[in-house]
């Protein structure tokens, strides 16, 4: 095995060792992650230098890549030239979101999952440099087509948020019931449920 192989199956084996137990970066020893690998303890702190240093790039640095692609691909197709209906514009830019985050790996939604939910030391941290600046981002491109279309009154960094965790629980779902995800089905519904609800325009008003 060629050393940037070896590499690799380390960064493979502790991404999923550090999953599997769960407790962010003190869940699981170096010497754990070298016996998974089959390789001398050292051979990890020659790669790596740290363990802290093999957690950020085996947990935290798939995290990240995905979502900064995320921000810059709901940036793109908000700065795409379509000739069509205003609606159907917004429509067409939610769908292409969210077709691209139920198509995040699994494991790296796992791994957002374990940095929040065990309320880990490096959760802070994560938010404050990745997850937050592309939701932020998120929220800039829905808020730069507020004016393009006619709508009700609503939250946008609530919106934002709804997406995001639903899509996240598809991915999960998807992964731990082992069946493939609908993406474009999931897409389409959601669309519709964001810009036109579940009451029917016709239906008397309760209000």
């Amino acid at each position: 095995m060629s050393a940037p192989q070896r590499r690799q199956l380390i960064l493979t084996e502790a991404r999923a060792a550090f999953l599997e137990a769960g407790e962010g970066i003190n869940g699981v020893s170096a010497r754990t992650i070298a016996q998974r690998c089959g390789v001398d303890q050292a051979l990890i702190f020659r790669h790596f230098g740290t363990k802290e240093d093999l957690y950020m790039e085996a947990v935290l640095g798939p995290i990240e890549t995905v979502v900064k692609q995320l921000a810059e691909g709901a940036q793109r197709a908000a700065l795409t030239d379509v000739p069509t209906e205003r609606v159907q514009r917004m429509w067409d830019l939610t769908y292409q979101v969210i077709v691209e985050l139920c198509s995040l790996p699994a494991d790296v939604v796992r791994a957002v999952a374990m940095l929040f939910f065990r309320k880990s030391a490096e959760a802070p941290a994560f938010y404050e440099k990745t997850l937050g600046p592309a939701l932020r981002e998120l929220e800039a491109v829905v808020e730069s087509e507020l004016s393009n279309w006619n709508h009700r009154s609503f939250s946008t960094p609530v919106s934002v948020r709804v997406v995001v965790s639903t899509c996240f629980w598809v991915v999960v779902e998807s992964d731990v019931a082992g069946r493939p995800i609908d993406r474009e089905g999931t897409a389409r519904d959601l669309v519709d449920l964001l810009l036109y609800g579940m009451v029917d325009p016709e239906a008397p008003s309760r209000r």
